[in-house]
């Protein structure tokens, strides 16, 4: 039986620059978040602009809509990217206020997340870079936390969330001086299940962010008994929320509650021939209360 579904000629968007090493470079690519905070919780939406790393290049963001390159950031020639890049702007209010900030994992030639930021005027500079421990496996996955400001006129802030290939999981602080806290997966997953044994390292092989909200409506529609670590803490100020909107308090604090997803199967020569399993994790504020910033 013949398919009734066509898929029509891809449009070019934009030409991208070849990686500096034809035969081993790539480029990845992801798409740009925005972040702003008001009334409302925290609002994290994914923007019409991709961010794509360039090995031996940089980051190039491009505006899909338009199409054309918005901004670019230069890296070293021997630069490699071990994760699409993450880009996000965020918004505070005022047009002054607004800035972008891009983050890289990269090997150049040893680890290290590099940090850029764009404000206003247009400039952008290489304002800050993390060494990641020799030891570690490559980080496979770069997002932000948005914290929640104490006050609705606080400027917004962020922290940076960096999975690593064998499940470890780092952040830092906006401006990566500082480590706030790491975990590993199966740590995580050993100290909820108190009958069972260390579990070995995993090989991590995708991971995504949603919301707590989205994640009651999809992944865990059926899941009541998991729903319910999704709660929210109470936060100062939801009664005032919940009067100026007809959406429920939960929902709204639900729609800020970061949900970490992680595929991963079991390390070792024999791992492929074993199954897959799904971690979800839902990330606190540490400004909350839990300080960790985990569950």
């Amino acid at each position: 039986m013949p398919s009734e579904i066509t898929i029509e000629s891809p449009t070019t968007l934009a030409t991208l620059p070849q990686p500096l090493d034809p035969t081993n470079g790539q480029t990845l690519a992801t798409n740009v978040l925005g972040v702003k905070h008001g009334p409302s919780p925290i609002k994290r939406r994914k923007r019409t602009e991709v961010a794509v790393g360039i090995d031996g290049v940089g980051i190039s963001l491009y505006d899909v809509q338009t199409p054309r390159l918005i901004t670019s950031y230069s890296l070293p020639p021997q630069a490699t990217f071990t994760c699409p890049p993450c880009s996000v702007h965020l918004g505070n209010g005022s047009r002054s206020s607004k800035q972008r900030l891009s983050y890289a994992s990269i090997i150049s030639p040893k680890p290290q997340i590099a940090h850029f930021r764009q404000g206003s005027a247009r400039t952008s500079l290489l304002t800050a870079t993390y060494n990641v421990p020799s030891a570690a496996s490559p980080i496979r996955y770069l997002d932000v936390l948005p914290r929640h400001p104490s006050h609705p006129e606080s400027v917004l802030s962020i922290d940076v969330l960096a999975v690593h290939e064998d499940g470890q999981i780092r952040c830092l602080k906006e401006d990566l001086t500082k480590e706030l806290w790491a975990t590993q997966v199966s740590a995580i997953v050993s100290a909820g299940d108190s009958g069972a044994e260390t579990r070995d390292e995993i090989c991590v092989e995708h991971i995504t962010m949603t919301d707590a909200a989205t994640a009651k409506e999809g992944l865990l529609k059926d899941r009541e008994d998991l729903q319910a670590f999704l709660a929210p803490f109470p936060q100062e100020g939801a009664e005032q929320v919940r009067r100026e909107s007809s959406v429920g308090k939960d929902d709204l604090q639900l729609r800020s509650l970061p949900v970490l997803v992680i595929i991963g199967r079991p390390s070792g020569p024999e791992s492929d021939h074993e199954g897959r399993m799904v971690y979800v994790f839902c990330i606190r504020d540490r400004s909350q209360s839990n300080p960790s910033g985990q569950s």
